[in-house]
C-alpha cells in the first residue's frame, strides 16, 4: 500500500517551481529565525500564524482555480467581504436575546449558507461577464471587486460589524486540542479541494482548459459551462 505513494522527491520533480517555491520559504524561515530567534521561533508566534494564515490560504485557492483555466479572480476579497456582512448581519438581526442552543446553531448554520451562496452567486456573475459577454477576467473581477466591497462599505456604513455570537467566534478563536480550529477548517477544505482537481472530470477539464482553451473546445468541452462552475468554485471558496 505504502509503496503505491508517491515520494516527496517524485512529487516535487514533477514541477521545479515547487522545489523553487520550497527553496524560498526555507530560506525566508531561515533569514527570520537569525535575525529573530526568540521572536520568530516560538510556539506563540506559529500559533498566531495559524490563527492568520488559512483565511489567506483560502482566498489563494480561490484565486488558483482562476488562474487554472487561464483566468484571474481579483475579486476574491470583495466577495469575502460581502459574504461575510450578510452572514454577520443575519446572525445578529435574528439571534434574539437569551436564545436556546439550537436556534443559535439553527441561525449560524442558516447565515454560513448564506454566505456561501452569496460567494457562488458572485463568482457566477464573474463567471457570466468572462464566459457569456467575453470580457478579460482581469478587467471583469476588477470591476466586480469595487461592485462588491462598495456594496458592503453602503451596508454597514464603513462600521465594522460587533455582537457576533460566541459559538460563531469559536471558528475563528478557539482550538481542537493543540490545533487551532481555522487551521483545522483548512486542511479539510484543502484535501476537499486537492481531491475535486485531481480525482475528478471537473479537475481534468479545468486542466484542459487552462492548457488549451481552443482545444478543449474541440474536444467538445464547454468552455463557458466551465468557466461558470470556475467561477463559481471560486466564489464559494471566497465565501
Amino acid at each position: 500500500m505504502f509503496d503505491k505513494l508517491p515520494s516527496i522527491t517524485s512529487f516535487i520533480s514533477r514541477d521545479r517551481n515547487i522545489g523553487r517555491l520550497l527553496g524560498v520559504a526555507l530560506f525566508i524561515l531561515i533569514i527570520l529565525s537569525i535575525l529573530n530567534p526568540g521572536l520568530f521561533l516560538t510556539v506563540s508566534n506559529f500559533k498566531s500564524m495559524a490563527y492568520q494564515l488559512p483565511e489567506f490560504g483560502l482566498l489563494a485557492m480561490a484565486i488558483m482555480i482562476a488562474l487554472l483555466t487561464g483566468g484571474i479572480d481579483l475579486s476574491a476579497v470583495g466577495i469575502a467581504n460581502l459574504s461575510g456582512v450578510l452572514a454577520a448581519l443575519t446572525m445578529i438581526r435574528f439571534i434574539p436575546q437569551g436564545a436556546a442552543g439550537w436556534q443559535i446553531t439553527l441561525v449560524i448554520g442558516a447565515a454560513v449558507a448564506l454566505g456561501l451562496v452569496i460567494g457562488a452567486i458572485c463568482g457566477a456573475i464573474n463567471g457570466f461577464l468572462i464566459g457569456r459577454i467575453g470580457i478579460p477576467a482581469i478587467l471583469a473581477t476588477l470591476g466586480t471587486m469595487q461592485l462588491f466591497t462598495g456594496i458592503s462599505i453602503i451596508i454597514t456604513k464603513g462600521y465594522a460589524v460587533l455582537g457576533l455570537p460566541d459559538a460563531f467566534l469559536y471558528f475563528g478563536n478557539g482550538t481542537i486540542g493543540i490545533f487551532p480550529v481555522p487551521l483545522l477548517i483548512f486542511i479539510v477544505i484543502a484535501v476537499l479541494f486537492a481531491l475535486l482537481l485531481n480525482k475528478t472530470a471537473l479537475g481534468q477539464e479545468l486542466f484542459l482548459m487552462g492548457t488549451n482553451p481552443t482545444a478543449a473546445k474541440f474536444t467538445g468541452l464547454d468552455n463557458f459551462r466551465l468557466t461558470l462552475k470556475t467561477y463559481m468554485v471560486s466564489g464559494l471558496l471566497s465565501g
